[in-house]
This record gives structure tokens, sequence and C-alpha cells, in this order.
């Protein structure tokens, strides 16, 4: 129990480190309100994503896989229609590639950064912190 314990404490730990350093680009480099909103919509979505990869139960299990086959019919529904406009929007036709400007390469990098540590974290805090619990549910 103790090594399952030193585990998640190292594991949350890793992921509060990234967090800091995340936070830290964000108050150093940013006035830009554009570059908050990012990592807060990463963040908050990574937390759903967490949630989902780590149901507590098998109820929990079979809920996540009805919203996942939803969730997944209607984004691809959603992208196909929309493919063209998605590449329309990524090249401007005065400024080029819109991936290769620093403050769109910085939001995007931040909030895919904000998406993986939500997810990671919550992943950890649902898989491993309360393990006791879970066996006692899945029974």
């Amino acid at each position: 129990m103790s090594s399952e314990l030193t585990q998640l404490r190292a594991r949350f730990a890793g992921t509060v480190v990234l967090s800091l350093i995340v936070g830290a680009v964000l108050i150093i480099h940013w006035e830009d309100d554009l570059g908050w909103l990012s990592a807060a919509l990463g963040a908050l979505v990574g937390w759903a994503a967490g949630i989902l990869s780590a149901p507590y139960n098998r109820r929990e299990s079979t809920q996540f896989r009805v919203y996942g086959k939803l969730a997944s019919a209607f984004l691809t529904g959603f992208l196909l229609a929309k493919i063209d406009r998605v590449f329309d929007l990524g090249i401007d036709e005065k400024y080029g590639p819109l991936i290769l400007h620093e403050r769109f390469a910085r939001n995007l990098m931040v909030g895919t950064s904000c998406f993986f540590i939500a997810m990671i974290s919550t992943f950890i805090v649902r898989q491993y912190g309360s393990t006791e619990e879970k066996t006692q549910t899945n029974n």
C-alpha cells in the first residue's frame, strides 16, 4: 500500500510541476485574454477526457461508452462537414499559414498542454487515488 501511495504522489507531483510551468508561461508572457481562454478551454476539455477515460465502476463504464459513441458520431460528422472551412481558416491569404504566427502557435501549445495536464492528473486521481473504493464498487 505504501508503494502505491508513493507512486501516486510521484505522478501527482509531476503534473503539479507541469502545471506550474504552464502557469508561469501564462503569467510572465501574457496580457492576452485569448491565451487565458485557450488554457481554460484546454483544461476543461482535458478534465472531461480524464473523467471519461477512468470510470469508477461498471455503471460509469457503460454510461461513458454511450457518451463516447455519441461524441464521436457528432464530432466525426461535424468535422467531415466542415473540413474545408478548417483549411480555409488555417491559411490566411494576407499573412500565410496561421500555425506559423507566434501568438496562434503559443495559444495552441498552451491549450494543448493544459488539456494533457488536466487529463493526466484527473486520470491518475480517478484510476489510482482510491483503490479500496473501486474494488468495493466493482464487486
